[in-house]
């Protein structure tokens, strides 16, 4: 079920609250340390995760695009 957002029918975001870009940081193996997740928050990075998973690196990047372009609303 999709919801509604003003007059448009989709929950795709309206164009005007897409991001100009996004740059997707694929964590090494047993993740960031804390130190290097406090640094990038520091340049407004905001960290996020694929949850309790640990995922190869060819893999992560695949699932961690596909979930960006769903919550996007490209994978209608």
């Amino acid at each position: 079920m999709r919801k509604q957002m003003g007059a448009q029918s989709s929950s795709t975001p309206p164009a005007s609250s897409r991001p100009f870009s996004i740059n997707l940081f694929i964590g090494p193996e047993g993740g960031f340390t804390p130190e290097e997740v406090e640094l990038a928050r520091r340049y407004g990075i905001i960290p996020v995760t694929l949850g309790p998973r640990i995922l190869r690196a060819e893999t992560a990047g695949l699932v961690a695009a596909a979930a960006i372009l769903y919550e996007l609303g490209d994978l209608e």
